[in-house]
């Protein structure tokens, strides 16, 4: 596949959510202590400053979030092919362990950017499209053990948490990656 390549990279977005509470508040601590009069030693009268916040969010919310994320993706990558740009709801996207990049994801976000573009390529499987569990033909298998039964409805309802996190729905198809590379 060809087009433009974009990776997703959860690992990052945990590690980032996790700092951002400490960011803004060595930012909040900069900004009042720039706000405060130099004339005085410091000790002048304290003007306004804005304020950043997370909007309610704080550490323990943050750090939900962060839990949240690292156990629905491991330490797994999205990888997402847009083969034209003319149909931007014709998407591939498929996931890949962050172990495997040669180079680093890192190193690669680094010199590329999140937008890797089309000078990258990307060998998939593209999957088939399977129904929805209350379609039929995807019912449940009952045995006519309680037990049983009742547990293969949990199962359900954990597929359906999958399936919203990590699914994908047509137009945009899901794949089997392979192999991601670029030729220097």
């Amino acid at each position: 596949m060809c087009g433009d390549v974009r990776i997703i990279d959860y690992k990052l977005i945990v590690d980032t959510a996790r700092e951002l509470p400490k960011f803004i508040d060595v930012i909040n601590q900069l900004v009042k202590a720039a706000s405060q009069g130099p004339s005085e030693g410091g000790k002048g009268k304290q003007q306004q400053h804005a304020k950043l916040d997370l909007g309610g969010f704080g550490p323990k919310q943050v750090d939900a979030m962060a839990q949240f994320i690292e156990r629905s993706f491991s330490d797994t990558v999205r990888v997402k092919v847009r083969p034209s740009p003319d149909t931007p709801q014709n998407t591939f996207a498929g996931v890949a362990l962050r172990a495997n990049f040669q180079d680093g994801l890192w190193a690669v976000q680094q010199s590329h950017g999140l937008d890797l573009g089309g000078a990258w390529t990307v060998v998939g499987q593209v999957n088939v499209a399977r129904p929805e569990p209350s379609e039929e033909g995807f019912a449940a298998f009952t045995t006519g053990n309680e037990m049983e039964d009742r547990l293969e409805q949990l199962v359900f309802a954990i597929d359906a948490i999958r399936r919203m996190t990590s699914g994908v729905k047509y137009p945009c198809m899901s794949m089997n990656l392979i192999s991601i590379y670029r030729e220097c």
